[in-house]
């Protein structure tokens, strides 16, 4: 596998010395062959990575150096824009940014795919591995990646996609005038994420789902490929985590990870997601064997728009008697006293009046539902937040998830 360097340029001279020892590191640390320059064209699809900045100057000047390789003679299937809202104290919504700006420039939107929980050059990494649609990567082992920025941090998300196996080859496509600081910029990157659970270090501690027992009173975790329990004001119980091959009746041909998850008491069920699949089973019992179920021929009134299935959350509230979902930047509810469903909403505009900056359009990971007090809990990538029955959210979330790395399961952690 080989990381090409595409090309460098820029308004202003960049310092000789500078780009020698760049292009000599390059060559060192990622396998580059500076004699050929960019790699031939393969049959596999091309797919642009573009790293996102607080800074809306540099943002701007990236998207045209993304525009650029767009028009040439590269055809990507793709383009992936990384980055955040909020970052380092700024006051746009990097990825966002960069959708709009693209499709000004002329580039199909519906090629365009927007990674917005990222506030560093590793969670860039990180989250646009992790990133998928309708249960397949964006970005593909059998994709040519470009990775597009007017920064070097380029060379070593490039590389660390290319030498471990994420893509069939990768590029880093550098066009500006920044000098490099180092000598070179964020080569720990490239030499750390060799390292076992890097991104899963990196975005600790992700969670895929969560659910509220309140028979027995405990929250359930799904990280992963593992499951925590946790009795609420008393920490995570012992024995715990456990593989997700541990939980009672785990389906065998289920992937190890549950997208969404939520419990209703009223049915005394708890009801798990998987891909286009779902299953249920009695609270505090197994799963039955072969009681998976396809969602969207289960659900009544699932929206048209929606697919299949592969959702981000859902959970059940009591006192209203209604399923709420989420997918990407919307959600739907679903009333279960027989009236229809409703067209789904905006995350951002309508769950919540004070839904925080940066948290974007939504795009939720995991949620659970607890009566009283406590309200709705959210996950979003490493933070969470808690929202009242009314709608509310105090200023002092977003917070950071917390919960033990599972070292007897994944060893140390990196």
């Amino acid at each position: 596998m080989v990381v090409g360097f595409h090309k460098m340029k820029g308004s202003h001279f960049i310092k000789c010395e500078y780009v020698i020892t760049i292009l000599a590191l390059a060559a060192v640390f990622l396998g580059v062959d500076l004699a050929h320059g960019q790699t031939s064209q393969s049959q596999n699809e091309s797919v642009m990575l573009l790293l996102g900045s607080a800074n809306p100057e540099v943002t701007r000047h990236r998207v045209e150096v993304a525009a650029d390789l767009y028009y040439s003679e590269v055809s990507f299937a793709r383009i992936v824009v990384s980055g955040g809202c909020g970052a380092y104290k700024s006051s746009i919504c990097e990825a966002s940014s960069m959708d709009s700006l693209l499709v000004q420039q002329g580039i199909p939107p519906e090629k365009i795919f927007e990674e917005e929980k990222s506030n560093s050059t590793k969670q860039n990494l990180c989250y646009s591995q992790k990133l998928s649609y309708e249960g397949e990567p964006v970005i593909g082992k059998g994709d040519n990646l470009y990775v597009v920025s007017d920064h070097w941090h380029a060379i070593s998300v490039a590389g660390c996609f290319s030498k471990y196996g994420r893509v069939n080859k990768s590029v880093f496509h550098i066009e500006g005038s920044i000098e490099p600081r180092g000598p070179v910029d964020y080569t720990d990157i490239f030499k750390d994420c060799a390292k076992t659970n890097y991104c899963k270090s990196i975005l600790w501690a992700f969670v895929d789902a969560a659910y509220f027992d309140p028979v027995k009173n405990k929250i359930y975790y799904f990280v992963d490929n593992i499951y925590y329990r946790k009795t609420p004001g008393k920490g995570i119980d012992a024995g715990f985590p456990k593989k997700l091959s541990q939980y009672p009746g785990w389906p065998k041909d289920w992937s190890h990870n549950v997208d969404a998850a939520y419990s209703h008491p009223g049915k005394d069920k708890v009801f798990l997601f998987n891909g286009v699949e779902f299953v249920s089973h009695a609270i505090g019992e197994a799963i039955e064997e072969n009681a998976t179920q396809k969602i969207a021929g289960a659900f009544k009134f699932w929206p048209r728009d929606w697919g299949r299935g592969y959702l981000d959350a859902a959970y059940y509230n009591g006192e209203r008697k209604e399923i709420y979902l989420f997918k990407g930047s919307q959600y739907d509810v679903i009333r279960t006293t027989g009236l229809a469903g409703n067209k789904p909403k905006s995350i951002k505009q309508e769950y919540s009046k004070a839904w925080p900056f940066q948290w974007g359009t939504g795009d939720i990971d995991a949620v659970y539902y607890r009566s009283g007090d406590s309200g709705t809990i959210l996950f979003r990538g490493t933070d969470f937040l808690q929202r009242s029955s009314q709608g509310g959210i105090d200023s002092k979330y977003p917070q950071a998830i917390s919960l033990p790395w599972p070292e007897a399961i994944w060893g140390a952690r990196p």
